[in-house]
């Protein structure tokens, strides 16, 4: 799980936020590169996944439960655990009251990280009114948008763009982040430079000559 990073993390060259690992799987982060290998373990192994809020040296994680580029400390962490919980108990309750209500899909790499990779129940529109497909209106309803000139969620043409410019990141429908992915050119909202920032309805995004205007609502 990429934990807030600046310029991405890779797995087989594709940006992700969240992957499941497997035998032989490729990682880059930065210009190192890395092979997973798993001994004793095969595609049907079901060990969960880490305690992203374990004490010790995991204790100091940006997560998407604390503004971004916050970190957690070992007390903090411990708090989020409970708060967790306490939310979990509240949604079994839900449930127990609303039995007819269609289950969650699941993850169609594996299972999910409880919480944090449920499929968005939000759609993303990105509207271009500048550049090369100019009035053309796109929409997504994924966990994340990958923006570029080449194999992106977004292909934008134009030779100014990086082929993968900057990602955008659904955590629900007022908890949009866009993020440039260290792209040569920049990416800019509303005029500004930015690195990372929290988009709301409206806003304007800049990607070389290309120009797209954001919106999210509920799914």
């Amino acid at each position: 799980m990429d934990l807030g990073s600046t310029n991405g993390v890779f797995v087989d060259e594709q940006v992700k936020l969240e992957a499941r690992l497997r035998h032989a799987t490729e990682l880059r982060v930065g210009q190192t590169r890395m092979r997973f290998e798993s001994d004793g373990m095969d595609d049907g192994d079901a060990s969960g996944p880490p305690d992203l809020l374990a004490e010790g040296a995991n204790s100091d994680l940006t997560l998407p439960h604390v503004p971004r580029g916050g970190t957690l400390t070992g007390e903090e962490a411990q708090q989020v655990r409970e708060q967790l919980g306490q939310i979990d108990a509240a949604e079994d309750i839900i449930n127990e009251t609303a039995p007819f209500e269609e289950a969650p899909q699941q993850h169609p790499d594996g299972p999910a990280l409880p919480g944090l990779s449920e499929a968005p129940s939000v759609q993303v529109t990105l509207e271009i009114i500048e550049g090369a497909d100019k009035g053309a209106v796109r929409r997504y309803s994924q966990e994340s948008v990958l923006i570029g000139r080449l194999n992106t969620d977004l292909v934008v043409r134009d030779t100014d763009v990086s082929r993968r410019h900057c990602i955008v990141e659904v955590f629900d429908a007022s908890q949009v982040y866009l993020r440039d992915l260290n792209s040569t050119n920049g990416t800019f909202v509303n005029g500004r430079r930015i690195s990372s920032v929290r988009l709301r309805n409206g806003d304007q995004i800049r990607l070389g000559r290309c120009l797209l205007r954001f919106n999210a609502r509920p799914a």
